[in-house]
């Protein structure tokens, strides 16, 4: 059962659809993965001759797009019918884009630009998924969201 959306807060709300970005920017990159990835390979500064030596590399990080995909969109059904497991998902996918953007900006200067955005993403969607689990509990509670 869905949740009655007036009932939802504006950190649910922002949360639910920052939730949905991340579907949509993960999905464009699985696609790009499969039908392009020479243009992955081009952009990350890695000869397109190491392809085919790379390939099980590209698999795997094609795997790990569709499972972030997958997670997102299952953390915004359940975020929808209240359920905490949707935020708590959720806010696991914050801390890893927290996470793997001081891993970029840790480990490589050429990636500057990719670990600021992941790191604004993960910040964010990590905050307001705190926000909403809190206003999620307080809705269950009987008393007034925060």
């Amino acid at each position: 059962m869905v949740a009655n959306p007036r009932r939802l807060t504006r950190a649910q709300i922002l949360f639910l659809l920052l939730l949905g970005c991340h579907a949509v920017y993960q999905m464009a990159f699985l696609v790009q993965i499969v039908f392009m990835p020479g243009a992955v390979l081009k952009v990350a500064g890695i000869s397109v001759d190491l392809l085919p030596a790379l390939s099980g590399m590209l698999a795997i990080a094609g795997a790990g797009q569709g499972l972030l995909v997958v997670l997102s969109v299952v953390a915004i059904v359940w975020g929808l019918r209240a359920e905490a497991a949707g935020y708590v998902i959720g806010i696991v996918i914050g801390a890893y884009f927290l996470l793997l953007g001081i891993a970029l900006a840790a480990g490589s200067s050429g990636y500057s630009s990719l670990a600021v955005v992941d790191i604004a993403r993960g910040g964010l969607t990590l905050l307001l998924g705190l926000l909403a689990w809190r206003a999620a509990g307080a809705v269950r509670r009987g008393s007034a969201p925060a």
